[in-house]
């Protein structure tokens, strides 16, 4: 039995069942993940850094504690700098810069 299904295969777009393309995509990667891939492309963290920063926050969200940014959470670990966390969210969200 195959699970395959085109429509799998197709973007989804907010709003529209036909796959109109005047939308953006639904990601299915989170902004604190995002983060995680950057500051590893830029060299400011590891893979296993990011890795470790990403299941803390998951782990303090299932416990019921305070959400805490990845960013922040690299901060406390002194695993990145406040620049170089300003780099990250500036190519992460560059119209707010």
């Amino acid at each position: 039995m195959s699970f395959r299904n085109s429509a799998a295969q197709t973007p989804i777009y907010p709003g529209s069942s036909s796959g109109a393309t005047k939308q953006r995509p639904v990601s299915l990667v989170s902004p604190c993940q995002k983060f995680a891939i950057i500051a590893v492309r830029k060299g400011f963290i590891t893979l296993e850094q990011a890795k470790t920063a990403l299941a803390e926050q998951m782990d303090d969200d299932f416990a019921g504690k305070h959400h805490r940014l990845v960013g922040g959470i690299l901060l406390e670990k002194d695993w990145m700098t406040p620049q170089q966390i300003e780099l990250v969210l500036s190519e992460l969200f560059p119209k707010a810069y």
